[in-house]
């Protein structure tokens, strides 16, 4: 079920309009927003030192579809509009994010980039949802490779905001399409992971000089020094006995 709920500021004439199908949860999110100030809505609750009660969003009204209860919320909020009530919604105004508007009839709507390293080639995207339908790909996966750039989705694609495309030389750009930059990221990744589970250690004695150790403890107990100190002498540094362990290669 989806919610359509309003939040009535009477003494600072102020409303909010929102859409949820979990109340509580939806609430949280408000209030998390007002501790960081994110948001209109989440900076007027900050700066009125305003904490949400559940009970204060008020339900309007409430839907079995998701769409026709965002119609229903877009209604409400351009009812609002014609009063004299400060709306704290950014939403449906002309700039609006949501639906109704998309691509270059909306200047606030995100515009992608999709490279499809198989065939080499890079497409702007202005409708990511449309296009991981049209080419079976999941939309949530895609929208997180654009946040973090550390994957490709199904070896093939990888995705990027506009604006951080535009930050990338013609060079990177051709590297990234024909798959160069990322076969040599995935080459790093692997070279640090086999270091990361070597048991190969480069110990320095109490002498200054370096000796190749594959078994830890074989060599503590040769040396007749404690096992867990020459082990956490590596992250330490400090010396076990006069033995101390470099780097693990």
């Amino acid at each position: 079920m989806y919610y359509v709920y309003e939040v009535l500021f009477e003494k600072l004439n102020a409303v909010y309009v929102g859409c949820t199908n979990n109340l509580r949860r939806r609430k949280d999110q408000h209030n998390e927003n007002a501790r960081k100030s994110k948001s209109e809505f989440g900076k007027f609750l900050n700066q009125n030192n305003i904490v949400l009660k559940l009970q204060d969003l008020k339900i309007i009204a409430d839907f079995e579809d998701r769409k026709k209860a965002l119609k229903a919320e877009k209604n409400v909020v351009l009812k609002w509009n014609e009063s004299d009530r400060t709306v704290l919604n950014n939403n449906y105004s002309e700039h609006c994010t949501r639906v109704g508007m998309k691509g270059k009839e909306n200047p606030c709507a995100k515009v992608f980039v999709v490279v499809n390293i198989q065939k080499n080639v890079a497409e702007y995207v202005d409708d990511l949802h449309q296009y991981c339908r049209e080419h079976n790909i999941t939309y949530k996966t895609m929208s997180a490779i654009a946040c973090k750039k550390n994957c490709l989705h199904k070896n093939v694609y990888i995705c990027f905001h506009l604006e951080e495309w535009k930050k990338y030389s013609e060079y990177e750009k051709q590297n990234i399409i024909n798959g160069n930059a990322y076969k040599a990221k995935l080459k790093d990744t692997l070279a640090k992971a086999i270091t990361k589970r070597s048991k190969t250690y480069v110990v320095e004695t109490p002498s200054g000089e370096t000796e190749i150790v594959t078994n830890l403890d074989a060599y503590a107990k040769e040396k007749g020094i404690n096992a867990g100190n020459l082990h956490g002498s590596f992250t330490t540094g400090r010396k076990a006995a006069g033995y101390r362990v470099i780097k693990r290669v």
